[in-house]
């Protein structure tokens, strides 16, 4: 929707239900605030995998919005929540139901030898959308067109992918490709908030990097290394009910 020359995605954020559980999904942290206002008193910055529960309010939810890059804004509510001993609102288009990436967790699997070629990115893929949005529940690839691995050495093995995955009730679509100089992943989400996927892309770029920026163009969003040059990138263009969601690596 354009508004002069600033682009809202006036998209519903990630919600989650009473005595449920939320993460903080924003690399940067999240504030917790002592209430719904905008400039509320924070009680203290929540670092970026802190775990949340949500907490009844009978107060309207208020809206809220901020400005991530130039025509790109994210939309969505100050939610209620406890996290240790303390309650307050936090923005909860930086919320995830499934524990965000972190740099532990990509360290650990390139470390895993039996691991064999699956790449991070389809186990990324695998183990966080099956808890946002819709399937919630992934269960075997309804189909796989194509699937094949490369190997040339089994000491240091050059593994290259390629396969075309549909999940199950065809909420998710993703192709693979893996070679000598990177590798790419296209997704298309249907079902999906763009806060959802924006959350998600947000946290595997900026894990895979060591720091990312973010821009906004003709309708795409492109997350990259903050000198643009080798690394990991992920671009979200929303296209009606469709999202399609690119991620790659190379050097």
């Amino acid at each position: 929707m354009k508004i002069g020359v600033t682009i809202l995605f006036v998209l519903i954020s990630v919600a989650f239900g009473f005595a449920q559980t939320a993460y903080v999904a924003a690399p940067s942290g999240l504030k917790l605030r002592k209430t719904a206002a905008a400039n509320g008193e924070v009680v203290k910055t929540l670092p970026y995998g802190t775990k949340l529960i949500s907490v009844a309010d009978k107060k309207p939810k208020a809206a809220h919005k901020t400005k991530e890059a130039e025509g790109l804004y994210l939309k969505g509510f100050r939610q209620k929540v406890t996290v240790d001993k303390d309650t307050g609102y936090v923005f909860d288009a930086f919320l995830m139901p499934v524990e965000p990436i972190g740099k532990k967790e990509v360290e650990t699997y390139y470390d895993d030898t039996t691991r064999g070629c699956k790449p991070f990115d389809i186990y990324f893929l695998e183990s966080r959308f099956k808890a946002v949005g819709k399937p919630y529940d992934l269960k075997s690839f309804a189909s796989i067109d194509t699937a094949y691995w490369v190997v040339t050495d089994k000491n240091d093995p050059y593994c290259q992918q390629g396969f075309s995955q549909k999940f199950a009730n065809s909420n998710i679509v993703a192709s693979y490709s893996q070679g000598e100089g990177g590798a790419s992943m296209d997704v298309t989400l249907k079902g999906y908030t763009f806060n959802q996927v924006y959350a998600i892309a947000l946290s595997m770029t900026t894990m895979m990097n060591e720091g990312v920026s973010v821009s906004y163009n003709s309708g795409v969003v492109s997350i990259g290394p903050k000198d643009d040059g080798a690394g990991c990138y992920s671009t979200i263009e929303v296209k009606g009910n469709t999202i399609i969601w690119n991620f790659g690596c190379g050097c």
